[in-house]
């Protein structure tokens, strides 16, 4: 038995249709933790007796081979095999494999095990399902598995897919085929859909060794925005599963994805707090490159529209506030805490980026300016911001009658703050 890693890995299964070419269903799953395979196929013995593919009532389990698989003994007596030279290509031999006798009921494979051959490695296993009706094209029932080593590991699978067609019968024949290959005479059956299984090691670390993306291919989307408050807290997230990825500097960096079109969720604090959809788009994934994509967010000029266009104006108590530093520090690394009695709560999450029950920070943009609205007109609200632990703080009341309250908070010069003795 390998020894165990540290990994993330993502497993998925589609459903296409094969008179639309629509993906009828789709899920994707995240595994993490410490595993010694994130793939692991149905144990030699069980296939040797039932077959790669088995069906009972509305379900259908059908297994690719693993490394227990292709090492058995059963596999190595059931099965015929030739080598196969590549020309030009000195680095890689082909094993191609083949069923050594068709078994009634029984689906089995055929296809080819790709060496490497420095060093000597099991490198890629491609297969075709034998034993199916034969209306599924061999592009339908076929599948992969990728292997790759870390830190010396021998067989580990980093990436693997199987596609197996759908039956449906078609006239008066009541037996349920579900893409088995029990065919009496005279039933006619059609291909409906193929459904896809697989998985992908997305990360990995082992002993002594840094973690490292396998394979290298990534999805990255860049975000641009005419405002740059609008991208603060955005994240994006996959609208078939669970993985979710925060935007860095405008880049959502989703790693490794499954090949295929997947559709995406943007989800960005500022539009959540004006009770916005978050827009979806669909992104192309192609196997075997890095697939970059730009997204340009629709124009929201600043805060302070939103705060015009949301809060209730009847009660939209508008507090506009400067940070004056004295000197060229970086105003854009300040915070400007807020002590407040009641906030518009659809207000709440525009550009905040700590929040309790009373208080919330905000971010100055580069010339020190900042905006908050839906503020109780007539109430008290207390601003402070603190730089090198040096902290000023005032209070002011909003206006009720004016369409907003001005506030100035003004910090010492970093070197007129030093002790005399200091300077």
């Amino acid at each position: 038995e390998s020894r165990a890693i540290a990994a993330e890995w993502l497993e998925y299964q589609r459903r296409t249709s094969r008179a639309t070419g629509v993906r009828e269903t789709r899920s994707l799953r995240i595994g993490a933790g410490m595993t010694r395979r994130i793939f692991r196929s149905r144990p030699p013995a069980d296939i040797a007796r039932d077959g790669f593919v088995v069906s009972a009532a509305d379900t259908t389990l059908y297994s690719a081979p693993d490394p227990d698989v292709l090492r058995s003994a059963a596999f190595r007596n059931s099965h015929c095999f030739a080598v196969r030279m590549v020309r030009g290509r000195s680095d890689t031999i082909g094993v191609d494999f083949r069923p050594a006798a068709r078994r009634p009921n029984i689906v089995d494979i055929s296809g080819t095990a790709w060496l490497a051959t420095n060093p000597l490695r099991l490198a890629r296993v491609d297969f075709v399902y034998e034993g199916l009706p034969a209306q599924a094209d061999s592009a339908d029932r076929s599948g992969f598995v990728v292997f790759d080593t870390l830190d010396g590991a021998e067989w580990m699978v980093t990436r693997w897919q199987a596609k197996l067609p759908r039956f449906e019968r078609r006239g008066p024949v009541t037996v349920n085929l579900r893409g088995a290959s029990r065919l009496s005479a005279g039933e006619r059956v059609e291909v409906v859909a193929v459904d896809e299984a697989g998985g992908l090691l997305r990360r990995a670390t082992g002993d002594g060794s840094s973690s490292r993306w396998l394979p290298a291919e990534r999805t990255v989307v860049l975000l641009q925005s005419p405002d740059s408050m609008q991208l603060l807290g955005a994240s994006m997230s996959l609208l078939d599963g669970e993985l979710s990825a925060p935007a860095q500097e405008g880049l959502v960096d989703f790693g490794v994805l499954p090949s295929g079109r997947w559709g995406v969720r943007l989800a960005v604090p500022l539009l959540d707090s004006l009770g916005a959809t978050r827009p979806v788009r669909d992104i192309e994934v192609e196997a075997g490159s890095p697939t970059l994509v730009e997204w340009t967010l629709p124009r929201l000029s600043t805060l302070a529209d939103a705060c015009d266009a949301v809060a209730d104006p009847t009660n939209n108590g508008v507090l506009v506030g400067d940070v004056i530093t004295g000197d060229a520090g970086a105003v854009r690394q300040l915070r400007v805490r807020l002590e407040f009695d009641r906030l518009d709560t659809r207000l709440l999450r525009a550009g905040v980026v700590r929040k309790t029950p009373d208080a919330l920070q905000v971010m100055p943009n580069e010339r020190g300016r900042w905006r908050v609205c839906g503020l109780a007109r007539g109430s008290d609200v207390t601003a402070s911001v603190t730089r090198e632990g040096t902290t000023i703080r005032q209070t002011v009341r909003i206006d009720a009658l004016r369409p907003f309250t001005r506030i100035r908070l003004e910090l010492p010069a970093v070197r007129d703050s030093l002790p005399a003795g200091q300077r």
